[in-house]
This record gives structure tokens, sequence and C-alpha cells, in this order.
């Protein structure tokens, strides 16, 4: 980019470095990695995806410049980063709530806005295309991938352009691309409106120096998705390269060459595991991507690309921890739209890895990396970036984690949307007639939960099972891996017949102890949440199932109760013999709600019994 300075670059860098030591980055101290696995990753070198971070020349006609909605007190993106009501801006301290009805995103969803309020303008009403603000060159482009916005990006449309927080809690499989198309329109238009304001500015300071206009951040970035795995990654990039209308693609071959498998799993698995874990499901990468007029230029280096599409795991390399001898996370200082898709699956990884990246973007970069310092936007200058970026969750279902995250690290001033459905209940449609025990745990702080859980299955739960004429078949499904060693710790002291099958039992473990729990050589089997999400086995031999937590994702209730149906048709036993015992506390309620219902969470939570039973 040209840069127009109005000091020398020596007054310019002290200016900066005075800055720097003025203003505090609030860096927050986190976990180091196991040292194996750092080593481990280190071994390998760069992360595939991420590039070398050489200088890179542009001239200001690197884009082709259109006339925009430049001014236009009714563009989004101009009253969310251009308005005068910025200057005295601050961390909202209350959020005032207002429900909506929303017909595809959620009858239940909360809109929540800074209280007291800050004008920035109207969200868009969106009818159509031509209701949006969009640049013209990506009009075209993305009615070809997408001829007409259906009902759920009509309803999506409003907020995701009027540049509000996010949350999208009903991501299927066949809803998936008409969001990824939508968020990947906004960002690709909020990529060309900013690169062609500060080229026109470019402009306007060659015809008058006085100038001194406010359009730029610390780095040029501007947009961050994170995805689980590389095939994820794919889908993404040829979204992108598809919005961006360009036909030149540099280093495509480089790209699908490390990132694109033809490669399926087993037709028997669930469609859902089977779309997730399709191609490439590698999750170490960081990939920096730059637009200029005629090409998409993969493999940028980071400090020049407009987009970074990377894994939480590849971009925590990257990021580095507290004492590492080489830390990169300047890059993120400037991003303004960060999405996060498949955060359902991305959970189940490592939640870290993503609270980590969180914690480092937009924070005061500790060098300056030939930035124009005169034309930084003040809230950039005034750590209030986070104030301003956008950040888009989408996810299959929400956990207290992902609800937490919306809490504490989305704190955009232009307002947030939480999406929330209305449930029917997965245990609806298990398609057999199995009996169903909720116990209730005592009611106790969520600090204490966790006592209390295993209080209950040690001393209620797994005694009565053991009291049973036959307690072989049993298997014991725990959501949380550190209850499932508390557990697994408890059985081997007191010489239970089990099996453990983790994330962490090697294959032919598994495999054994599949065998002994079918056959029924061991007469308990200890399921961990994370193994069923990432092989979804159908496990044989199942009699009773103890749900010693519930699983986050309500098809996994389904897919293990229907242990039990599988059970009683091939072994000919009764159904009625066969039983389902779930614990549960009010620190459940988002769990329970999907697998009962939304009119029963109610009173299971609340009501005046401690058990309750279903067929």
């Amino acid at each position: 980019m040209k840069k127009v300075r109005s000091e020398d670059d020596g007054q310019e860098n002290q200016a900066y470095k005075a800055l720097l030591t003025l203003l505090d980055d609030g860096e927050t101290l986190v976990h180091k990695l196991p040292k194996q696995r750092a080593v481990e990753i280190q071994s390998k070198g760069n992360i595939e995806g991420a590039s070398d971070n050489e200088e890179e020349e542009e001239s200001d006609d690197e884009i082709q410049v259109e006339d925009d909605n430049e001014g236009d007190c009714k563009d989004p993106f101009e009253w969310h980063f251009a308005s005068a009501d910025l200057e005295n801006v601050d961390t909202p301290t209350k959020w005032k709530s207002v429900k909506r009805q929303l017909v595809e995103l959620g009858s239940r969803s909360v809109l929540q806005l800074p209280d007291p309020a800050i004008d920035l303008g109207q969200v868009p009403k969106v009818s159509g295309i031509g209701s949006l603000k969009l640049k013209y060159r990506i009009i075209k482009p993305f009615e070809q991938v997408n001829p007409e916005l259906s009902s759920l990006q009509t309803e999506l449309a409003g907020p995701l352009f009027g540049y509000q927080d996010i949350f999208v809690s009903n991501r299927t499989w066949e809803n998936a691309q008409q969001i990824q198309n939508l968020y990947v329109l906004h960002a690709m238009n909020h990529i060309l409106k900013t690169r062609d304001r500060i080229l026109k500015n470019n402009n306007r300071l060659s015809a008058d120096t006085n100038l001194e206009p406010k359009d730029q951040g610390y780095t040029r970035p501007k947009v961050l998705f994170l995805v689980p795995t590389r095939n994820s990654a794919v889908k993404l990039v040829e979204t992108i390269i598809a919005v961006s209308g360009l036909s030149q693609i540099e280093s495509k071959k480089r790209f699908m060459g490390a990132f694109n498998e033809k490669t399926e799993p087993a037709g028997n698995k669930p469609e859902d595991f089977q779309q997730l874990f399709a191609g490439n499901t590698n999750d170490l990468f960081c990939l920096g991507i730059k637009f200029t007029r005629q090409a998409v230029k993969l493999y940028s280096s980071f400090y020049s690309s407009d987009i970074i599409v990377a894994s939480p795991l590849g971009l925590r390399m990257i990021i580095g921890n507290e004492g590492d001898k080489k830390r990169e996370f300047d890059f993120l200082s400037s991003i303004e739209l960060m999405v996060v898709d498949q955060l359902d699956a991305i959970q189940m990884q490592s939640w870290e890895n993503l609270t980590h990246i969180f914690r480092h973007a937009n924070l005061m970069p500790k060098e300056s990396h030939g930035c124009d310092f005169s034309r930084i936007r003040p809230w950039y200058l005034d750590q209030k970036a986070k104030l301003l970026r956008q950040t888009v969750l989408v996810s299959a279902y929400t956990t207290p984690e992902m609800s937490n995250l919306m809490s504490k690290q989305c704190l955009n001033i232009g307002g947030k949307l939480r999406c929330r459905l209305e449930y029917h209940g997965s245990m609806a449609t298990i398609g057999a007639r199995i009996r169903q025990v909720y116990h209730r745990l005592p009611p106790v702080s969520f600090d204490r939960e966790a006592n209390e859980r295993f209080d209950y299955f040690t001393n209620v739960l797994l005694p009565g099972l053991l009291r049973g004429a036959s307690h072989d078949g049993t298997l014991v499904f725990i959501p949380s891996y550190l209850d499932f060693v508390r557990v697994r710790n408890y059985m081997e002291k007191h010489n239970h017949s089990f099996v453990v099958l983790s994330e962490y039992t090697s294959q032919s473990q598994v495999s054994r102890g599949r065998t002994y729990f079918a056959d029924g050589r061991s007469k308990i089997m200890l399921y961990s949440q994370r193994l069923h999400h990432f092989r979804r086995y159908n496990i044989k031999g199942c009699k009773n199932i103890v749900f010693y937590g519930l699983p986050d994702n309500p098809k996994f209730y389904q897919e293990i109760v229907r242990f039990l149906a599988r059970t009683s048709i091939e072994k000919g036993i009764d159904p009625d013999l066969l039983r389902v015992q779930v614990a549960y506390s009010k620190w459940d309620s988002l769990k329970l709600e999907r697998i009962v219902g939304s009119n029963r969470v109610g009173p299971l939570v609340e009501g005046l019994n401690d058990m309750y039973e279903f067929f």
C-alpha cells in the first residue's frame, strides 16, 4: 500500500513505541500445551497453510475501485465504523434484552442491546439481494452461487449486514451452505469496502496532503474464519473464490494438494458424521488469502492477507504461549469480522484453543509492521476494537461454554442476537419403546455439582445396578473426561468388572473392550462422549444404559438409547427388561431441553418430584 505520512518514519516509530509503553495490552496468561505436543508440532516446521511473512508491495490499483456507498448514512458499514458516537464509546456494563420471534432462527431468540443504547443506525430490513448495500462486482458472482435468498438467509441477513454479533444455534447439514454463502458475501463486501476506501483516500492525499483520513487498523487482515478441519476449509475457500468472482487463483493446486482428499466415512455412519468427517480431517492449518484486481492469492503472508482461514489448533500454534521464544499474533490486531463455524465440532476438539484465540484478538500489536500511524482509526488507538468487531458463532446447538463465550468475548456495541429454538425433544424420535428414568440431583452450586453427581452415581445408581438380578451389559456414558477419569479410578479401586472406551484408548484396546462387553466377559463399559463423536460406534450387548450426564448433542442420546433396541431385536429380550437411567441437575437445562423438549424441561428442573419416567 502506498503510504502517505505527515512525519518522517523515525518520528512515527518513536511515537508508536511511546504509545505501546503507555497502553497495557491486557494479555491474559494461559496454560502451556503439553510439552510432548509442542515438540511434535515444532518438529514439523511451519504449519501447513502458513506462509512466510515476507513483505509484499501493493499499488493503488491492486483492487478495482468502484463507486460505493461512502458517506451513505443508511449503509451499516458507514454508521458502524465511522459514527461520531464512537469517540466516547466504552465497554457496555448492562444489556437490555428484547425477545425476537424468528421463524427460521428460533422463536425464542433474544436481541441484546447496550443499556443505555448507542445510536448506530437501524439494522437493515431485508427482502432480497437488492436490499443490501453491496459492492456491485460481487452481486452477480453471488447470484450465480445463490440465485435467491432463502427465508433463513433473509432472516439472518439483517443482523449480519447490520454488524451485530450473532449466535446461530440451528446449523444443520441441510442449511449449512446457505449460512456460509451469506457470511462469505458479508465478509467479501466488508473487505472490498475497506480496501476501496483506503485506495480512494490514497488518491485524495496525492492531491491534498493536508487531509487526515482515518481509515485503517494496525494490520491488513480484517476477517478471521475458524473451522474445525481442512475439509471444512476447502468448502469455505471454494465459496470465497466463487463469491469473489475472480477466475485467477494463485497456489490453488498447492492448496488442493494439501487440503483436499477424496475419502468417505463408512456408509453405515449417521449423515452428520459422514458430512463432518469426509475428506481431510486434519485439524492443523492456518491460511492467508489476499485479493487483488485480477486474482485471489492463497498462501499470502499473514500481514498482507485480507482473510485468515484457520483451525483453532493451527492458529493457537502460531500465537504461542506466554514465555515462548517465538509468538505471533499482531496480525489479529485489526480483525473486524470473526466467524466461528461448526462451533459444536470445535468444542469436541479443544475449547481452550478457541478461547486462547479470542484472548489474543484485537490487542495492541507489539510492533508497528509498517502501518501508517496517522491513518489509524481512533478506537483502535483507544484499545476499543473489540467493541466494534462483529463475531458470528454458528453451531448445531448451544452449550454453557458457548453462551459464556457470547457473554464474555462478544462485546459488540451494535448489539448481539442469540438465536434460540423451540425443541420437540430427541427422545420423541427414538423409534422404540424403552423405559427411561430421569434422576434429578439435589440442588447445589455449580462448583459443587461435579462432586454431587459423583456421589449420586457411586451411592445410588451403581449400587442399584449391582443389586439387580443381572447388571451385565451396563453402558455408562460420561460426557466430561475429568468425570470419566474419576469414575474409572473408582471402578478400579473397587475391583469392578469393566472396560474403558475413551478418545485416548488405543484401537486394539477398543476392539478388545467391545468384544469383552458384547459376550459378557466384562459387565460394565465406561464410554466417553468424545469417542462417540469421533467414532460413532454401535455398541453390541447393551442391556442397561446409565447417562452419568446427558450428551451435548441430542442425536447422541437417540443413537445410544437405540443400542438397547438392537439388543432386544438380536437377542429376543423383552424391551420392558431394558432400562435407561439419567442423572441430571438444574445446570443441565440446555441439554435436557433438547432431549425431553421445551415444554417438559421446566417441570423436570423445577418440579416437586426428583424422579421422572418416560417410555
